[in-house]
């Protein structure tokens, strides 16, 4: 059976019958990149309505164990009180949960491994699902990126505290979340705020918002529990300061 590659961040997203596409081209950009990658797959032995066959889930285990070494991973901790096992191999690492083997890996080995799993015997291989790219950066290179950003990322701040009201604030907080989340890459074991938190990207935001506020693009208020808010100046207050906001 032909292995499916689902990219889900290029589009088509889903082909003429319905189903998800194979739209993933493994040659292309793999260079030292990692990607969020699912392995989805279908053992008999796993039921999640009712209880694990203790000896077909050990089988399973086994196997995993098995495949994973020969590729030359490590298991880290073995299936245990409700928590599947771990495996990593270098920076890569996958969580093997019954149903999807999930993680960031190597977009160079994804296939290898795919296909490693598609000969397996207790479990089957139904879908391979990729997602963001990963990146392997120092803090030094990805302080670079954000420099590189700085333009982008004024002009998101200013679009976002955008308001028709002088009396409107936006908690600065919350601006440089959604301005992360808009140039934020995803890096190797680092969370940076995705999962909740200010992060990276989110302070280096807060440090650009600190320069537009002195610079007499925001103005600012401060909220009853002593929140700074922000908002980008109207147009009346630009022509006051000869400033223009876009």
């Amino acid at each position: 059976m032909k292995i499916k590659y689902h990219d889900n961040t290029t589009p088509p997203r889903y082909g003429p019958d319905g189903a998800v596409s194979d739209n993933w081209n493994g040659t292309l950009g793999c260079c030292g990149e990692y990607v969020e990658v699912h392995f989805r797959i279908h053992t008999p032995s796993y039921d999640p309505y009712k209880r694990w066959d203790e000896e077909r889930i050990g089988m399973f285990d086994t196997e995993c164990k098995t495949v994973f070494e020969r590729l030359g991973w490590s298991m880290t901790s073995q299936r245990h009180s409700g928590s599947c096992a771990t495996v990593r191999k270098g920076k890569s690492h996958l969580y093997l949960h019954p149903q999807d083997f999930s993680g960031e890996i190597l977009k160079s080995e994804v296939v290898s491994i795919a296909e490693a799993l598609s000969r397996a015997d207790t479990f089957a291989l139904q879908l391979v699902d990729l997602y963001e790219t990963v990146y392997d950066m120092t803090d030094e290179a990805y302080a670079a990126y954000l420099d590189g950003r700085e333009e982008q990322i004024r002009g998101e701040v200013l679009k976002a505290s955008k308001t028709t009201r002088r009396t409107r604030y936006y908690r600065d907080y919350d601006i440089a979340c959604h301005v992360a989340g808009i140039v934020r890459l995803r890096r190797i074991g680092e969370d940076d705020g995705r999962y909740g938190g200010a992060g990276k990207t989110a302070n280096y935001v807060i440090g650009v918002i600190d320069e537009l506020i002195a610079e007499g693009y925001l103005a600012t208020a401060t909220s009853r529990n002593g929140s700074r808010l922000i908002r980008a100046i109207n147009r009346t207050e630009q022509k006051q300061k000869k400033l223009y906001v876009a």
